[in-house]
């Protein structure tokens, strides 16, 4: 369950049931029938059902978010497309985030998250269209000291496509650089675009880093999802980790004779 609607008698879920259903996505239930209505489901056809913004005034559903390679915002209302505009032209770039808001939705704090941004907090003003900024999580952190995050993408062996996101160190050639590859940990959970301690302190010592969503990561539906059953640090789920760095290789990007295998949890195993 999301969120009711503001009927007060349909919930909204977050749903992949069925077998005939891959990615989530969003659903009304009528409670009192058990009848369910088809809202929305991820435009490119890529990735699991993301999240929800409610208006807190009118009750309505004001924007539908995405994790794809970038967070991709669907605004709902015309006060949505008014704010994500003004987000846009007024906020530095990065994956953007609604928290609370006060009743009348006059004020609502908005978050900018990057590759170079840890997180900055902002109050909107909606009468007067401003944001002014709150705190910064990490103000030591300089955005021109941090190193660029992309969204690669790479075929395994027996032609599943993974996302994963290289960082690559500032100032020198991307070219036969020593690498970390930097699995997460889960395995049901995945990597996203933005600001990550680890691969910016490798990337600060001179080191490629690529973060993978390796099959059995989750996101990306459940035959993604279901692909690493019995495949956990064997077989195929270690073959999309060695076909990540036969990919770096192939780029020129990664010595051969200097990879490292770095992570936590099930990055560690």
């Amino acid at each position: 369950p999301v969120q009711f609607h503001k009927d007060g008698k349909r919930v909204y879920l977050d749903s992949n049931k069925g077998d005939d259903v891959d990615l989530s996505r969003l659903l009304l239930l009528d409670v009192a029938t058990g009848a369910t209505e088809f809202v929305e489901s991820d435009p490119d056809k890529e990735v699991d059902f993301g999240s929800a913004v409610f208006d807190g005034e009118t009750k309505e559903l004001m924007a539908t978010a995405y994790i794809g390679d970038r967070v991709r915002i669907y605004p709902k209302t015309k006060r949505a497309k008014e704010d994500l505009q003004r987000i846009q032209k007024q906020l530095p770039p990065g994956n953007i985030g609604l928290g609370s808001a006060t009743k009348d939705m006059r004020y609502q704090i908005v978050a900018i998250q990057s590759d170079l941004e840890p997180g900055a907090a902002y109050i909107y003003d909606r009468k007067s269209g401003k944001f002014a900024l709150q705190y910064r999580l990490r103000p030591k952190l300089q955005s021109d000291a941090l190193a660029p995050m992309k969204a690669v993408q790479y075929k395994t062996r027996d032609g599943l496509t993974i996302h994963a996101f290289l960082t690559l160190p500032r100032g020198v050639e991307a070219k036969n650089l020593p690498t970390v590859i930097h699995p997460h940990g889960g395995p049901w959970a995945r990597d996203n675009w933005g600001y990550s301690p680890y691969p910016q302190f490798l990337a600060n010592r001179g080191y490629a880093v690529l973060q993978l969503n390796f099959r059995g990561s989750t996101g990306y539906g459940k035959k993604f999802l279901n692909a690493g059953n019995h495949e956990w640090g064997i077989g195929a789920m270690q073959h999309d980790i060695t076909d990540a760095v036969q990919y770096l290789i192939a780029q020129g990007i990664a010595d051969p004779k200097r990879i490292a295998l770095f992570g936590g949890s099930y990055g560690g195993y």
